[in-house]
């Protein structure tokens, strides 16, 4: 799942949720068009995906960058066992989490590396 900023007419976050096919190919499942990036927004968006695929939807695996507001939004969408569901694993984007080591244990010189943080 990610998101990306500025490519509607709203230019609100637009976040694209990806599935693998029996090929191993990617391939877009879902769109969530919010006018922010609230948790709760995202998590509202998930869970009615989630009704349209009448609760067949068992995710086991997410991988997002390193935005909060994502990791919390799948946690409320995605109970686990809670729900009597599969727990699931949040994974973290690679470039996103080698962006986030450099800014946080090299120093000064890898603050801003692209302008995203």
């Amino acid at each position: 799942m990610d998101s990306t900023h500025k490519t509607n007419v709203l230019k609100w976050p637009l976040y694209s949720l990806m599935v693998r096919d029996e090929q191993a190919n990617w391939c877009p499942a879902a769109h969530v068009l919010t006018s922010n990036e609230s948790s709760e927004i995202l998590a509202a968006g998930l869970r009615r995906i989630k009704q349209l695929c009448h609760n067949s939807w068992n995710l086991r695996y997410i991988l997002t960058d390193d935005s909060a507001a994502e990791q919390r939004a799948v946690k409320l969408a995605f109970r686990g066992l809670i729900d009597g569901e599969t727990e699931v694993s949040h994974l973290l984007c690679r470039v996103h989490s080698e962006r986030t080591l450099d800014r946080n244990l090299k120093g000064k010189e890898y603050e801003v590396r692209d302008g995203n943080g």
